[in-house]
Parts: structure tokens; sequence; C-alpha cells
């Protein structure tokens, strides 16, 4: 993927940076005493981690990248964008031919 700067990333660093974010995402997520500081690294992580799938990733990886934003948000207990990432992931979900357990899970709530 070329950036704007004219220089070219190599798939597979978009794809570790892409695991490395997402797994970040997840100790931020379960951490009790998180500040706010870390809250918002949460949002920039998990929207970095999906912003890495778009350029190595198929529409599986980008549902769950949906998924882990709108997790974020609704932790944070910010609805709209909750809710806004949701749909995404479950829209990315249907439209991939995922299986039918995938699908539940982003329309059964889980996100």
């Amino acid at each position: 993927m070329a950036l704007e700067t004219g220089t070219t990333v190599d798939a597979a660093i978009h794809r570790q940076l892409a695991v490395e974010l997402f797994n970040f995402v997840w100790t931020l997520c379960d951490k009790k005493d998180r500040t706010a500081e870390e809250d918002e690294q949460m949002v920039h992580a998990a929207h970095a981690s999906r912003y890495h799938w778009s350029a190595d990733g198929t529409a599986k990886e980008w549902s769950i990248g949906e998924w882990q934003i709108s997790r974020v948000y609704s932790v944070l207990n910010r609805a709209e964008p909750a809710i806004h990432h949701g749909k995404l992931a479950l829209d990315w979900a249907r439209n991939s031919n995922a299986a039918p357990f995938f699908i539940a899970c982003r329309g059964g709530g889980w996100f």
C-alpha cells in the first residue's frame, strides 16, 4: 500500500502491526484501572489496527477490526460510534460469506 508520502509499506508489516495493535487493545480493554489517556490510546490503537487490516486483510479481518472498535466504544460508554462500527462489522461479516456463527456473533449483540 502506498502512503501519501510516497513510501510503500510491505503487506507483512501491515499484518504484523494489525495483530500487535489488536492485542494491545485487549490489554487496555481488560485493564481495571485505565486512565483517561489509556482510554484514548485504546481508541486510537483499535482504529490503527483496522487501518492496517485494510492494507493486508480480507472482509473477515475488516469485520473483526470493526467489531473491536465497536467494543472499545461500548466499554467507554460511547454509544453512537459503538453502534456505527458494530453495523460496519455486521456488514463486512455478511459480505464476506462468513460462517453463520461468525455472522451471529456480529449480529447477535457481540459488537
